[in-house]
This record gives C-alpha cells, structure tokens and sequence, in this order.
C-alpha cells in the first residue's frame, strides 16, 4: 500500500470494521453556523469534508444546552441543535448518511453532567460566571449573587452550597443518557462516547473527591459502583452493534491547577479493567490545554504504554498532538496505540488531506501553528469561523461562488517575502503560472524570523519552514535582496503586493526619546536590554516580547489598557500557552510569577528615558523607573510604495499589510482570494 500502509489500514473495532486509524475527535471550529437549530450546510460541508478525507470515526458534539444562547462572549454563538425538534430531526438523519457515504461512523458525546447545582459530595464550591450569563443554578443553596468582577478583571464567581447526589439524581442521569443514546442511535449514528475522568463520572472514582458515607463513597468498590453501573447499562440498552467510547485524561494528565485527573494509577487501571467487558475503545484525550509536541514519546503514549503492560485490552486511540502523519504511523505501527485522534492535520489541510495521506506526502501537510483562532480569536473577535493557515476553512462550502479564475497561464509578480507573500507565490505556482517572488532583505519570513525566540514562535516556525520547503518545491524564482520597483514589475501580468509593515513609536509624549525597542527589534539585541524592562501594551506582541525576556532572566512590567494580559489571543487555548511562561496556574486562581507584573486596565500618559508615568485603574497618577522601555504604536505599511507598485501594474492585487490586514489569517485569505482570481 502506497502512502502510510498502518494508518490507512482497516480495523475491527467491536463489531465494526474501521476504515482507518484516524478519529476525528471533538474539535468543531467555533461559529460555523448560525442559530440553526439543525446541523446547517457550513458544518456539515466541514464534517463531510472531514469523512472523504480519511477519518474512521468523527465524534459529534451534542451542543442542546438550552442556556448556552444566552450566556456573554462567544458562548452563545456556538452551534446549539435540537434533537427533539422533528424538523432537525430530519437534518441530523441526512447529516448521517452523508458521513456514511464516506463510510465514517459517527458517534457523540453523551454529557453527564446533567444537573449543574449538584456534586458527588455537597460542600461549599465556587464557579466562574460570565457577567450576563444566566446559569442553571437548581441545587444551589445559599448566596447565589455573583461577586464583582475580580482586581485582575476576572469574571465574577459564584460561592455557594452544592447539593450531594442521590440515588434517585444518580437513577435520573443514567435514564437520561440512555434515552440519548437510543435517540442518536435512531438517528443513524454509530457510537457514544462519554467521559470517565472528568465529570461525575471521574468524580465518583477519585477519593480526593468523594467524600460519600453512603454505598457509594468510602471504598474504592462503592466509589466505582455508580460509573461501573452508567457503562453496564449504557451497554445493554444500545447493544453491541453501536460502539461505546470512553475519553479519559489518563494517568499524569492534570487540570489547571495542576491536580491530577487520576490521582491513584493503580486503581485508574483496575477500573479499566472493570469495564473492558463494555468498552470498544479507550480515547486518551490528556491534558485539555497540552500543546503539540514534537517528539516521539508525548506523555499520552506512555499512559498508553502503563495501560497496555497492565494487560488491559480495550484498544488505544491517542491524541498525542503530533502535527505529522509521519509520526503518527510510527505510533501505530509499533503497536503502543491501535487509531491516533487528530483534529489540527484535518482542519489546517482542506480539501486535499487524503491525496496527501495516499500519497505518503508528509512534507506537503500544512502545520498547525497552534494560533487558536479556530476556536474563537478573542472575547471581543468576530464571529467567524476561521483557520490562520486554511483560508478555505468557513467559506468552503460557497467557495464555487467565490471563485473567478481567468484560466489562463500568466505571468506573476510577488512583492514581499513574509508568509503572506510566500504563501501567495507558492500557490499562484501551484495553479500553473510563473511565478517571481521579490523580496527587499536577504532572507525569506519577515516577522516569521523571530518566531523560534517565542512561547508560541515553534509552532509558527514550523510553519515558516514549510513555506520555504513549498517555495523550492514548486520552482518559484525568489529574488533576494531586491527592492521591487515600477520598473521592475511593469513587464509582469499580475502584481501580488505583500509589502509587510512595520512598528511605529506610540502617540505618548516623550516616546520618540525615551522608547529602546518595539515588539520585533528587541530579538537579536537582547544584549542592550537591561535588568528592569517596562513593556507599554498587553497584546500578543508585546506580551510574547515581555514572556521573551522573562525568560532569559529580566525583571518585567506590563502595562495595559486592558483586563489580560494577551487579550486579542483566544482565551481558552492559545492564551493559556503564553500565560504557562509568565503564570502560577490559569484562570480565575491563577497569578504572575515573581519578577513578571501585569499592570491592567492603566493608561500610560508620558515616557521619559528610564521611566515610565501611567495612571492606574483608579485613576492615581505612578510612576516606574526602569532599564529598559519597549513599545509599540501599531503597525505602519509604506503607502507611497505600494502605490507606486500599484499604479505601475497591468493588474494587481493588496494582500495582507498591505490591505491593511495585519494578521496571519487575514492575509493568507487575501493571498488566497487573489490567487483564485488569476
């Protein structure tokens, strides 16, 4: 077999024969949809997408929370279906045999968190709660108000009593995942799939948590009576034709807060065994905020590893993040897992994957660069689906519409070689024409230089590598060290111009003498950076540059106009990688470590050399003597060039900064959107 001969290769699974070793586990790209209460054509062009281009199973997400359209941020966009209207009923029938055309199964996440004012063992708890959310807080006893917005800016909390479970609550939830089962079975689907470390069904096992006197706390044989019970009779009401799934943490796994989700390995594995008779496959899923690695041995293969010498025998699918194809073969050809979950390979790549995949074409898989967007940019973004290095991603489905080819072969200018620019040359290359690239310094990347010097940087100089590797590939002339000029692009067909942007000095008095370095200068002259560093903005720029020289031993201030540090990354995923270099924990408990201060919700008002003057939250003029000051005052493009490269051109096209786009995504959507115009 040509390509990944294991990977491709078919499995029995239950009583089921499995296409691949791929599971699409849960991983729906944020506002696909509207309010649809049916799966819409958006999300169902991606999942189908998803079945043709190889994936075995596709886990569903069973999104019918009936507050979730009215909490605050991004909550109440998310897709939110309803599976007891008769009409959507219809439609999640149809989504079905769509994935079954592809021979793909499907299976959903039954959630057993059905009561969100109850908890195993009562006691006083505390949650977040978004301001405006409306909470389901049957079972709360007590003070229920929420407390004011937390010093750091937090969201307010809840403090208050949890009800314990009893049996007959207990009773309640294994009926209603039963009936929920049976419902998406009518519907067509394959499998179920459930959480047994986090949730009730993991709270019940772990004695650090349960603290029940009755048959169901105590031993370790009472504290698995009730997750032992909900699988057996999940089991028998569905029976074997349609798979059950469990996703687990697994051992070493941990929360926020760094406890563990498995606090005892050896009654985690006994507890495995006690369900192997009900279980078809085990779903390592890890930590929930892990990053990508790139190395062989992740810590979800080495649960796998414990999990098999103990002489469990329900089969492994791991989501250890690796971004290749390559490394996924070799974790499943050794037998340390039978199917490897993947959600980036298959969101990153498009339409393409299985060519790639058939064609063992691992050196043409578009890298994840872990930018977050896929799951909501930030609290204040738009409510669009997107995917930083896959234009295509949201608007596939009408992209026939959207595209306006001329069909014929031209010859192609590229102004600039940042990604954007990289980016539209090799596909303009790609779809048949000649192709230039002209670039001003004598190096390709552009702000993607400085990437391997940052918290988030290895995952976007992957990504920079690859372009380079497509560039090469597909014979693209690159022109180093050469300024395009009118002259030079006149004899050209089309001009692409990705002219990229520069920082400017912030609108503060006295910051054209007092400021040092901005966000992209400061990397390579570490050397005359001093101890103390005052960094002026919290975004993901300056922030990363503050997180840089922290690390290397400075002591840093950040100041900010807003309530986070990072405030424009997608707070849930991405946010959480550049908060782990400079953070004791994440989230409402969390705080800066020692010598990394985040000053929020400050305006400065003058800079001087060696200090810094700001009004704070409370509108209390200080002032903070420093080595070092960093700032940026956004980003600035030379218009008059790019008008004059405009003005010379038989036809041209602005990508990326030089349409006043600066970010990733947007711009390779510009590049993308030219080149389909060519």
């Amino acid at each position: 077999m040509k390509g990944y001969p294991t990977l491709l290769s078919p499995i029995k699974i239950g009583n089921r024969i499995l296409k691949s070793r791929f599971l699409y586990p849960c991983a729906l790209p944020h506002f696909l949809q509207g309010s649809e209460n049916y799966p819409g054509e958006p999300i169902r062009h991606f999942y189908t997408q998803i079945a043709r281009n190889g994936a075995a199973v596709i886990f569903w997400h069973d999104l019918s929370n009936h507050f979730q359209r009215q909490q605050s941020g991004d909550a109440g966009h998310f897709a939110n279906y309803d599976p007891d209207d008769k009409g959507a009923q219809n439609y999640l029938c149809q989504f079905a045999e769509q994935i079954h055309y592809y021979n793909t199964l499907l299976t959903t996440d039954i959630l057993v968190d059905v009561k969100m004012g109850y908890t195993v063992s009562g006691g006083e708890t505390h949650y977040a709660r978004n301001a405006g959310a409306t909470a389901d807080t049957e079972g709360l006893q007590g003070n229920t108000d929420p407390s004011p917005e937390s010093e750091e800016g937090f969201p307010p909390m809840v403090f208050a009593q949890k009800t314990m479970f009893t049996g007959q609550d207990i009773e309640e939830m294994i009926q209603e995942s039963i009936d929920k089962a049976l419902m998406y079975k009518s519907f067509g689907w394959d499998a179920v799939s459930f959480d047994i470390s986090r949730g009730h069904l993991g709270e019940f096992r772990q004695a650090s948590i349960n603290h029940r006197t009755d048959q169901y706390g105590g031993s370790f044989e009472n504290r698995i009576r009730f997750p032992l019970e909900y699988i057996r009779r999940v089991r028998q009401a569905i029976g074997r034709d349609m798979l059950i799934i469990v996703n687990t943490a697994g051992i070493g796994a941990t929360d926020d807060s760094g406890q563990s989700w498995e606090d005892n390995p050896e009654e985690y594995l006994e507890f495995l065994r006690r369900i192997t008779p009900y279980v078809d496959l085990l779903h390592l899923r890890g930590d929930i905020f892990s990053e990508a690695p790139d190395y062989y041995n992740p810590p979800d293969l080495q649960c796998a590893d414990r999990i098999k010498a103990a002489g469990i025998t329900i089969p492994i699918c791991s989501r250890t993040g690796f971004q290749t194809p390559d490394l996924m073969e070799k974790a499943v050809a050794s037998g340390r897992v039978e199917m490897m979950s993947s959600a980036h390979m298959f969101i990153t790549n498009g339409p393409n994957l299985g060519q790639l995949l058939q064609e063992g074409r691992n050196d043409d898989v578009v890298p994840c660069i872990a930018c977050g967007v896929c799951q909501g940019i930030s609290r204040t973004g738009m409510w669009t689906s997107r995917c930083s290095v896959n234009p295509e991603l949201g608007i596939g489905y009408r992209l026939d519409k959207l595209t306006t080819p001329t069909g014929r072969k031209q010859n192609v200018a590229v102004v600039g070689g940042g990604p954007v620019g990289m980016y539209a040359a090799v596909e303009a290359k790609k779809r048949g024409h000649d192709v230039t690239l002209f670039e001003a310094a004598g190096e390709l990347g552009g702000q993607l230089l400085q990437a391997e010097k940052q918290d988030l940087g290895k995952h976007l100089d992957r990504y920079l590598d690859f372009l380079k590797y497509q560039l090469k590939k597909q014979g693209v002339t690159v022109e180093l060290n050469t300024r395009a000029t009118a002259d030079t692009i006149r004899p050209f067909d089309v001009t692409i111009i990705a002219i990229g942007a520069h920082p400017t000095l912030p609108d503060i008095p006295g910051a054209e003498t007092a400021v040092d370095f901005n966000s992209v200068n400061v990397y390579g002259n570490e050397d005359r950076v001093g101890q103390n560093v005052v960094v002026i903005g919290g975004s993901t720029g300056m922030a990363e540059a503050g997180a840089h020289l922290y690390r290397q031993g400075r002591t840093v201030t950040v100041i900010t106009r807003n309530r986070s540090l990072g405030h424009d990354l997608q707070g849930a995923h991405t946010n959480h990688a550049l908060h782990a270099a400079v953070s004791e924990g994440f989230g409402p408990m969390g705080r800066y470590k020692d010598g990394f201060t985040v000053i929020e919700q400050a305006s400065t008002t003058r800079l001087d050399p060696g200090k810094v003057t700001y009004l704070d939250k409370q509108g209390e003029l200080r002032e903070i003597v420093c080595d070092t000051i960093i700032a940026n005052g956004g980003m600035q493009v030379e218009y008059n060039e790019i008008c004059d490269l405009a003005n010379a051109s038989n036809r041209y096209f602005l990508v990326g900064d030089a349409n006043s786009h600066h970010n990733l995504f947007q711009g390779i959507r510009d590049a993308f959107a030219a080149v389909n115009q060519l």
